[in-house]
């Protein structure tokens, strides 16, 4: 019988490998998923984040001042 081209240390080692890599690529999906939906110039990208900062605190306020008249309406 011939004998094998790859012993079964080897395909472990590749194996580990494999999960590595697998591991960076989540790594960098989970990067570029973060980055979607801004546009690819800097200054442009800059603008969206403020806009969304922006909505994102008057969110806050909004919810802060619904809070407020709730605890008013409970007292």
């Amino acid at each position: 019988m011939p004998e094998p081209r790859v012993t079964v240390t080897q395909l472990i080692k590749q194996q580990e490998k494999n999960k590595l890599l697998e591991q960076e690529i989540e790594i960098k999906r989970a990067k570029v998923a973060a980055f979607q939906g801004l546009p690819p110039n800097l200054e442009l990208a800059r603008h969206e984040l403020r806009n969304a900062r922006n909505e994102q605190m008057e969110l806050i306020q909004l919810r802060e001042r619904l809070l407020g008249r709730m605890a008013a309406g409970v007292a």
